[in-house]
């Protein structure tokens, strides 16, 4: 298969792509090829684009984005610092980093809830994250990747949805003041300390890493030629 650009993977799938199968009959692997397939499908040659992941969890990610970084800004003693806007690629990798500080790369993920919030971690709780760390860090050419995670007060819409969603599961018509209050200050937060509602792990910067990133690029690469 002839395709106008080759492939390269974006840092947030580096730890897709790396994905070992269950055994060499599966080549490059399952959870790999997903990531591979939908590229293929995105490019001009086929559909020209790929359905995006949503979810409430996103949802909310995406609405407190902005105040989750001001929150660590201020936390953290970063200064004004804006999202980063800027996409890097080189002949591999291709990322948009959330944060680019002059020592280190920081990426924010915010937690649904208290249960989900890694409050006690000490290892961060996603593999992949630390693989788009490295990513990050080779594009940027920085030591170091911070992966902050923020627990901001759910957003009204969220409140309002996750509200009628127990009133239906209750079998109630009508959403009751009550059974809403209860709702949202079970989804609000900022009435806790700091410390209870933001969580920084470090990733330094491992130069050997690039080369298997690098070489399974190019095992995809040689992949997509044979379809």
């Amino acid at each position: 298969m002839q395709l106008s650009k080759d492939f390269k993977v974006h840092c947030s799938s580096i730890g897709a792509i790396l994905s070992e199968p269950r055994s060499k009959k599966e080549g490059l692997g399952k959870t790999c090829l997903k990531v591979v397939h939908d590229w293929i499908k995105s490019q001009p040659e086929f559909y020209g684009s790929v359905k995006g992941f949503k979810s409430k969890y996103t949802d909310k990610g995406n609405y407190c984005e902005a105040e989750s970084i001001e929150f660590a800004s201020s936390y953290f003693g970063w200064g004004m610092v804006q999202k980063n806007e800027e996409t890097k690629e080189n002949d591999y990798l291709i990322g948009t980093a959330d944060i680019v500080l002059s020592a280190s790369v920081e990426d924010i993920k915010n937690s649904w809830s208290q249960d989900t919030f890694p409050l006690f971690g000490t290892d961060i709780p996603i593999d992949g994250y630390g693989w788009q760390g490295q990513g990050y860090l080779e594009l940027w050419d920085k030591p170091q990747f911070g992966l902050v995670y923020t627990l901001m007060d759910a957003p009204e819409f969220l409140v309002e949805r996750e509200a009628r969603k127990k009133m239906y599961d209750l079998g109630m018509t009508d959403l009751e003041a009550e059974l809403y209050d209860e709702v949202k200050s079970s989804m609000t937060y900022s009435h806790l300390r700091n410390e209870l509602r933001i969580k920084r792990y470090f990733v330094d910067r491992d130069r050997e890493a690039m080369p298997r990133v690098q070489n399974r690029v190019q095992q995809i690469r040689d992949y997509i030629k044979t379809l």
